[in-house]
């Protein structure tokens, strides 16, 4: 969950980084299991299944690309993702200091550092008129 703007329409409150964080983590443990096993049975805080499948699954893993905007996020994007997302208009230190660094710690730390890892910032453009 990253923009403000997508929950006035559903009517729901917007939660605080913490829990958007879990969730995150949360789902991508589950989308992975989906992908992998033929009947998952998952009990987590947000999402829970019941022997789900997913019937034509992909042949190979297909990458999660993670978007974060802070060290922490950052620092689990480099450990559970395929690649990272990142967003323009912040000041260079915010990237050069803290995001791309903790996405390298978090990529060291993890069990899939020989694996391919893409970085990726959305770029803003406009037209002059």
């Amino acid at each position: 969950g990253e923009s403000l703007n997508e929950v006035p329409s559903t009517g729901l409150v917007w939660p605080e980084l913490k829990e958007r964080s879990a969730r995150l983590r949360e789902a991508v443990k589950l989308i992975r299991r989906l992908w992998s096993e033929d009947r998952v049975t998952f009990e987590g805080e947000y999402y829970k299944t019941q022997n789900a499948t997913i019937y034509d699954r992909p042949n190979e893993m297909v990458p999660i690309y993670l978007a974060a905007g802070g060290p922490l996020n950052a620092k689990y994007a480099g450990r559970a993702g395929d690649g990272f997302i990142c967003t323009s208009g912040k000041g260079a230190e915010l990237y050069v200091d803290q995001l791309l660094p903790n996405v390298a710690i978090g990529r060291a730390e993890s069990d899939r550092s020989d694996k391919p890892f893409e970085r990726m910032i959305e770029v803003k453009v406009s037209f002059d008129t």
